[in-house]
């Protein structure tokens, strides 16, 4: 497979909303681990002291470690779904040029005979060569 592909807009969609959910995930991911394991007290920990500011704590019993594997989680999920949706396009359009190229070669192998069928109608005013 020498030729590329270039990816389509809704490809590249898909693949940006991928990375900004695993970005947000690891970001997350990592200020839970800073602030489950952040030595010292719990009242200068930065990062659990945030979490009772910021829209987590309000209606969710969970921290940013969990919040941060459940959205590296979503962006496993987007990633696998739109590869094999994209990847199922990609054959559909490699087997569609190869079937292609088979007719073609067919096509050019059988000799073509050419019929006429109508016959052709003479001018009756043209004058007739001597």
């Amino acid at each position: 497979m020498s030729e590329k592909k270039k990816l389509g807009k809704a490809e590249l969609t898909w693949y940006v909303i991928g990375g900004i959910v695993l970005l947000a995930g690891i970001v997350f991911f990592i200020f839970g681990c800073i602030g489950n394991y952040y030595p010292g007290k719990l009242s200068d920990n930065f990062v659990n002291s945030s979490e009772f500011v910021i829209w987590l704590r309000g209606w969710s019993k969970m921290d940013l470690y969990w919040w941060g594997l459940i959205f590296i989680g979503v962006a496993a999920l987007i990633f696998v779904i739109a590869l094999s949706n994209f990847a199922k396009e990609g054959d559909r359009d490699a087997e569609r040029a190869a079937r292609r190229k088979q007719r073609q070669l067919s096509f050019e192998d059988e000799p073509v005979e050419v019929t006429v069928t109508e016959k052709a109608v003479e001018e009756a005013n043209a004058p007739k060569a001597e």
